[in-house]
């Protein structure tokens, strides 16, 4: 009885083990398998350059398994010019700023500057004459400004001629003159009168060329398309040049006080009488 009294409590014991309430499992919530990750295609321009562009990176949104953070978004101006390229006769890339009117259709001015390039005074006058109502074609001549090539005055009128092109088969241009300056008068004034379709020339601090056709025979070639000179009496090649230019043109306009800081009134004064006396 004793041996069975051992046996009946090693049973039970194990009995009692066997019960134990077995630890506790736990699952994970249902989840999502991660997305593919993709890798944003970014532009080589840089980014502050553009506005709106779909771009990850330069919206500066927050990495896989970063925290959203607030982004601040500042507007930028946009830019009064739009960017063209000009392809020369001979494959040179040319440059040039189109600024368009505030409220087309608007007769359209090529500026072509002289041999010392483009200047913050000619910036100022070109968007002066946008904001007055006119589209302006701001030229970078070959060697110059963005412009790729040498610096070639052999060139000049071919790259004008080009330019005119281009120009005329924007949509938006229905009536062109051109607006130049010093070394690139004489060159420009050729071609003007070369197409029917050029309506005027303004000319500023203008200088002779030996190496084309003589001032007088260059003003004459306008007929009678309106020619704008315009320089300080003391600078006195560009006024002695302003001077036979306005004398032989049949149909010019002569100021020895012209600076543009002064005589944009002036210029738009000219253009607005040009083109209402011509319509």
């Amino acid at each position: 009885m004793r041996w069975f009294g051992w046996i009946a409590c090693v049973i039970l014991l194990l009995g009692c083990e066997a019960q134990t309430d077995a630890p506790p499992t736990f699952e994970r919530a249902p989840s999502l398998a991660p997305s593919a990750t993709v890798l944003p295609i970014i532009s080589p321009e840089p980014s502050d350059s553009f506005t709106g562009r779909s771009d990850p990176t330069s919206a500066a949104l927050a990495a896989e398994g970063e925290p959203d953070q607030a982004v601040t978004v500042a507007a930028q101006a946009t830019d009064t010019f739009i960017p063209l390229t000009i392809f020369a006769t001979d494959g040179t890339r040319l440059y040039a700023d189109y600024f368009g009117a505030p409220s087309p259709p608007a007769i359209t001015i090529l500026f072509i500057h002289s041999d010392t390039g483009l200047t913050p005074e000619h910036d100022q006058f070109v968007r002066r004459l946008q904001q007055g109502g006119y589209n302006v074609m701001q030229l970078h001549l070959r060697g110059y400004g963005q412009s790729s090539g040498l610096i070639d005055w052999s060139q000049l009128e071919n790259d004008i001629a080009q330019t005119i092109a281009t120009l005329t088969s924007l949509p938006t241009v229905t009536q062109f003159g051109i607006w130049v300056e010093g070394r690139s008068t004489i060159g420009a004034i050729q071609v003007c009168s070369q197409l029917t379709d050029c309506s005027f020339v303004g000319v500023t601090h203008p200088l002779p060329d030996d190496d084309r056709a003589s001032l007088g025979d260059a003003a004459l070639a306008l007929n009678s398309r309106p020619l704008f000179v315009g320089t300080m009496a003391d600078r006195t090649i560009s006024a002695a040049t302003a001077e036979i230019l306005s004398d032989q043109a049949l149909n010019g306009n002569l100021n020895l006080n012209f600076d543009y800081d002064n005589a944009f009134d002036t210029v738009l004064v000219w253009l607005d009488t040009t083109f209402s006396t011509e319509n």
